[in-house]
């Protein structure tokens, strides 16, 4: 805290007998307390500060002004004079009549807090991180991401140089082994006081994490030391837990294993899946504890809670279509875990009637069997069943699974339709909206996949997802627009070329929000 003792002799100064303070003031903000007496206002109109016509011809007990402001200390020491200029980010200038010769208060909240951060990652979730961390104050003095894929830029590439944070796209931090030298010098120049990796598939080489003066915090999709690897959320279905949840940590050599800053829970419905856990707690209290995180090691409050080895356990990726079969040779419960770990991606697959197909919507069938179409499943290891509400896989222990969406040959379709000759279909009369509403979903997947579609084109063989739309929404807040999406979103996963797609949409039941397809039956 800064005090002074004397009304302001001009302006922008005041002195007394020790030091002088200059006030440029860039904006600011009254904010009244308490008023008392009938005296002017001249302090404040000397600061430059906007009095509020309300105002005019009373005196407060206390007047606190919100101000971006540019102090400078010249202190004087003998026969030498040290100036030191401090940028005020949100300083509380506080003017009291309560002493015989006025005080005036600087009280500086936050700004010695603030970091200097290198974010690397990359994702919709770094992207948020970022924007968050920058709405705290902190100064993201550079993103170190992926390089373009497919023409598609990373959402944390465009959101970074959208601001004009430098932006660097590594394509590899090391090479047999070793740190790329022109890399970490790159990364050296920003010169971060932290690194904050809110999602990293990339390994990031010691030289960097212990760089800054506070060193690395990362996230992590898990309740650590449960579930390390880069397919946790998916294990955590898998294995059947009652609860998930994230980690963020203090990097460490190994994978993983750092000391925990916070962790935050929820739990497991019986039916969740990587997606729904994701979307609902995974993605929104995620990032922002990573922003939590990165307040408390700007306060120098964040604690580091070594992981204990007892309930430790570290699962391969899912990335090899290998590990993507399901084992149905045990308990449907199991089977249904399995499922729906891998949902949406990669999709867990199996084989029906010697066609490979990948399946979606797992629940656990209470009821009894029904009447339907046998089909064979597996390798011979086992029967399904076709029916009015999806398909059937029946376990070692007799009970059964309802899968309600396949995918076959890359397309989506609803399960109880498998094996069925494909309607006829006639050419279908649009009305004026529903043409209006199949050029929204054109548009939004041409800028989704940021290439030129045709009918054929497929959504998800082009490498995008169901979360490229929920990013998409995000800038859009009109009603139209967010009901254009989630049809998008809706058809995209039943129907995944465009062409499909139009179909779907205009005689799908999500098309009633907007209206009931023209030809169709109440």
């Amino acid at each position: 805290m800064l005090r002074a003792r004397s009304y302001f002799v001009s302006r922008r100064q005041f002195t007394t007998s020790q030091f002088s303070v200059h006030f440029t003031l860039v904006q600011s903000e009254c904010r009244v307390a308490l008023l008392t007496h009938w005296i002017s206002l001249d302090p404040l109109a000397n600061l430059g500060v906007q009095v509020p016509a309300s105002l005019a011809g009373f005196y407060c007990e206390q007047i606190s002004i919100l101000a971006n402001a540019l102090v400078v200390l010249s202190l004087t020491a003998e026969d030498r004079e040290i100036e030191v200029r401090i940028s005020l980010a949100n300083a509380l200038v506080v003017l009291s009549s309560t002493t015989e010769d006025g005080e005036i208060e600087v009280r500086i909240s936050n700004v010695w807090n603030k970091l200097r951060i290198a974010l690397i990652g990359q994702s919709t979730f770094a992207a948020e991180v970022y924007k968050l961390l920058k709405k705290d104050g902190h100064k993201i003095v550079g993103v170190f991401t992926i390089p373009d894929k497919n023409n598609r830029e990373d959402p944390l590439a465009t959101t970074a140089s959208a601001d004009d944070t430098p932006v660097y796209k590594v394509k590899a931090w090391r090479k047999a082994g070793k740190p790329l030298q022109d890399v970490i010098d790159s990364y050296k120049e920003v010169g971060a006081d932290l690194n904050v990796l809110p999602f990293c598939s990339q390994f990031i080489p010691m030289d960097v994490i212990n760089f800054p003066k506070h060193k690395s915090i990362c996230y992590h999709p898990s309740l650590l030391p449960k579930h390390r690897g880069v397919s946790a959320i998916s294990w955590t279905l898998i294995s059947g837990d009652k609860e998930a949840g994230f980690s963020v940590f203090w990097a460490d050599d190994g994978l993983d294993t750092g000391p925990i800053l916070l962790q935050k829970s929820c739990s497991v419905e019986s039916n969740d899946t990587v997606d729904t856990l994701y979307n609902k707690f995974l993605y929104p209290e995620g990032i922002l504890s990573m922003a939590e995180a990165v307040d408390k090691v700007s306060k120098g409050t964040a604690p580091r809670i070594p992981q204990i080895e007892k309930g430790a356990s570290y699962e391969p990726s899912l990335g090899k279509k290998e590990l993507q079969m399901v084992n149905l040779l045990q308990p449907a419960l199991n089977i249904h875990n399995f499922i729906r770990g891998l949902d949406s991606a990669p999709g867990a697959w199996t084989l029906v009637n010697n066609q490979e197909v990948k399946l979606f919507g797992s629940s656990l069938w209470s009821e009894s069997e029904p009447q339907g179409q046998p089909v064979e499943i597996g390798e011979n290891t086992g029967r399904g069943i076709i029916h009015d509400k999806g398909l059937l896989l029946i376990g070692s222990d007799g009970k059964m699974v309802n899968i309600q969406r396949i995918q076959v040959e890359g397309k989506m379709i609803q399960a109880s339709n498998y094996g069925k000759a494909e309607k006829s279909r006639e050419s279908l009369q649009l009305t004026e909206e529903e043409k209006s509403i199949v050029s929204a979903l054109n548009q939004i997947w041409t800028g989704i996949l940021n290439i030129e579609i045709n009918k054929q084109t497929d959504f998800f063989s082009t490498g995008a997802g169901s979360m490229d739309i929920v990013r998409s929404w995000r800038p859009r807040t009109d009603l139209t627009s967010l009901i254009h999406l989630i049809l998008a979103w809706a058809t995209s996963l039943q129907s995944s070329s465009i062409n499909s797609s139009f179909r779907s949409l205009v005689t799908s039941s999500f098309h009633p929000v907007l209206g009931r397809p023209s030809g169709l039956e109440a």
